[in-house]
């Protein structure tokens, strides 16, 4: 990173030129741009880490920078920031947030949070579920610029299970009023039914049907990873329950669920389906025909 100029050199020297004021601008270069749409992604090593840096100025409409991060399972995200501004300010603040697959903030730290003009932030977010998340890294004044480190690191966990009950239990219909006094006519006689008498034909007794054999082999998903081809899963079926590669199966509940086996072992097998991690959690079924 480059180092911090005085604020006082910086300000002496815009004057001397007859510096430019502040920019008008928003700070992007189109009116409607959407730069979270292409996020710059951050790959994950073998030690589950990843980094990336970068550098913003608010006048050459650099504002913001968007990275992605994809966890292949559920667990621990820790992202820490390191900030460089270009002048020594003490009201500098450069600002982090986090948000999940569903774009909404997990977390942020900026002008209104305690460690407001910290040049180092960092967090640590549990619970949560395999995707992809993103990291926005932004100034928030126009007379600003500044270079930055990002650091994250993924730990898995398992996320505890939470009951819904009784949420999702519907409420019962409403019954019909019965009313205190019997309301039947009293001249209404009871209909008597009479069974026929004599000797009964004895009955033809029904052929049993076996019922057609069923060449369908269900299985369970132990493991979802992101690949760049789709979602890779990982079921509990290998060659010793008659599976093998090239067979044809189907995440069951979804779209977009079907897979072609591959890299079977004795207990194992792995596809790529097109669905998301997600949606194939949500099932975590699967079903494969020879």
């Amino acid at each position: 990173m480059r180092f911090a100029v005085p604020a006082v050199l910086v300000a002496l020297l815009s004057a001397a030129c007859g510096g430019p004021g502040i920019p008008a601008h928003s700070g992007y270069k189109q009116a409607k741009a959407q730069p979270w749409k292409k996020a710059k992604v951050i790959a994950l090593d073998e030690k589950l880490e990843g980094k990336a840096d970068g550098e913003l100025d608010y006048r050459e409409y650099k504002r913001a920078r968007w990275f992605a991060i994809d966890l292949p399972s559920d667990g621990e995200l820790s992202v820490s920031m390191e900030a460089a501004p270009a002048t020594e300010d003490e009201e500098f603040d450069l600002a982090l947030e986090v948000l999940d697959p569903n774009f909404q903030s997990i977390f942020r730290s900026g002008l209104d949070e305690e460690d407001a003009h910290e040049l180092i932030k960092s967090t640590t977010l549990y619970q949560l579920k395999a995707g992809r998340y993103l990291v926005h890294v932004y100034l928030q004044r126009r007379i600003d610029a500044s270079e930055f480190d990002l650091k994250v690191k993924f730990a898995p966990a398992a996320i505890a299970y939470e009951s819904d009950f009784p949420a999702k239990v519907p409420f019962p219909p409403r019954l019909a009023v019965v009313p205190l006094e019997d309301d039947t006519p009293e001249n209404e006689r009871p209909k008597i039914v009479r069974k026929p008498t004599g000797k009964r034909k004895p009955s033809e007794k029904p052929v049993a049907v076996a019922p057609p054999v069923s060449n369908v082999i269900s299985g369970k998903i132990i493991n979802v990873g992101v690949s760049g081809g789709g979602t890779t899963i990982t079921i509990n079926r290998g060659t010793d329950q008659g599976v093998a590669d090239g067979m044809q199966g189907k995440v069951t509940g979804i779209k977009q669920g079907s897979f072609t086996l591959s890299g079977c072992s004795s207990r194992s097998c792995r596809g790529v389906v097109k669905a998301t991690p997600d949606e194939v959690n949500r099932s975590g079924k699967v079903v494969i025909t020879p």
